[in-house]
């Protein structure tokens, strides 16, 4: 399984099991950052997704009283939405890639 399956594992799995979010995030983050270089060449355009996406669940805050010291945290909504549209993106990139690929 390669890092980018295993990242889509994790992602996929958050939106199944809501109470995994917190965890999972940190997980997400950690191998997205901490992934070797020569990983991030296998899918440019997936990568660039999932790098995004890890900057912007920085902005996920469990805890509501914190987030309402700082406007620009969000709660588990926002979280969810933010991992589903990073998907669609992903997912929307490779059916079109794949179609290049076979008329191509």
């Amino acid at each position: 399984m390669t890092i980018i399956e295993q990242i889509m594992h994790i992602l996929t799995e958050t939106l199944r099991d809501p109470d995994m979010l917190e965890k999972n995030i940190n997980v997400f983050q950690e191998t997205v950052w901490n992934s070797p270089d020569d990983e991030s060449e296998e899918d440019n355009e997936v990568w660039k997704v999932l790098c995004d996406l890890a900057y912007d669940l920085d902005f996920f805050e469990p805890d509501p009283e914190v987030r309402r010291e700082d406007f620009s945290l969000y709660g588990e909504e926002r979280a969810f939405s933010e991992i589903r549209n990073a998907l669609e993106k992903i997912d929307k990139y490779r059916n079109a890639n794949q179609s290049t690929n076979l008329t191509g």
